[in-house]
C-alpha cells in the first residue's frame, strides 16, 4: 500500500492549526487578545476539520462531556431572569454562549494539533521558554522592582503590566 496524501485543504488546515498551537503560549504571556483569537481559530478549525473528515470520535472521550456540561451550566446560569432584559444580562449570556470556544480549543489541542510529535515537541519547548521568561521576570522584579521593559511596578511584589494581580 502506498502513502495516501491528504487533500490540500486538510494540509493547510493542519498547518494553520499547528501554527496557532505553537504561538498560543507566546501570546498568552503578553498579547492575550491575540491568544484568544488563536483559541477561537483552533476551535473553529477543529470543528471544520472534524466536519470535513467526519471524524467525531473525540466526542466519546472522557473529559469532553463534563466540559460540555460545564458550558451548559454556564449558559443556564447566564439566562436573563427579568423582563425587559437589561443590556448587561444580554452581554452575560453572549459571553457564556461564546465560552464554548475554550473547551473546544482544548479538544483541538488534545485531539488534533498536539497529536503530531513535532508540534508537541516544539510546543513543549515554547511553554518551557515562557515559564523561564516569566520566572526571570518575577525574579528581576523581586530584586529590582522593575520588569525587563523597565516599567516600575506600582503594586509591590506583583508582576507589572499583564500580570498586575499575580503575587510572587
Amino acid at each position: 500500500m502506498g502513502h495516501v496524501e491528504k487533500p490540500t485543504l486538510l494540509r493547510v488546515l493542519d498547518c494553520l492549526g499547528a501554527l496557532a498551537a505553537l504561538v498560543l503560549p507566546l501570546f498568552l504571556v503578553h498579547w492575550r487578545g491575540i491568544a484568544e483569537g488563536c483559541l477561537d481559530g483552533l476551535a473553529v478549525g477543529f470543528l471544520f476539520r472534524s466536519t470535513l473528515t467526519r471524524e467525531w470520535s473525540w466526542c466519546r472521550q472522557g473529559f469532553v462531556w463534563p466540559a460540555l456540561v460545564w458550558w451548559a451550566w454556564l449558559v443556564l446560569c447566564s439566562l436573563p431572569r427579568q423582563a425587559p432584559v437589561p443590556a448587561d444580562a444580554t452581554a452575560s449570556l453572549t459571553q457564556a454562549l461564546l465560552a464554548i470556544s475554550f473547551p473546544v480549543a482544548a479538544f483541538a489541542l488534545a485531539f488534533w494539533t498536539l497529536q503530531d510529535l513535532r508540534t508537541r515537541t516544539w510546543c513543549r519547548r515554547l511553554v518551557l521558554a515562557c515559564v523561564l521568561y516569566l520566572g526571570g521576570q518575577m525574579l528581576l522584579q523581586a530584586v529590582t522592582g522593575h520588569n525587563l521593559e523597565g516599567s516600575k511596578n506600582r503594586l509591590l511584589m506583583c508582576l507589572a503590566d499583564n500580570f498586575r494581580l499575580l503575587s510572587i
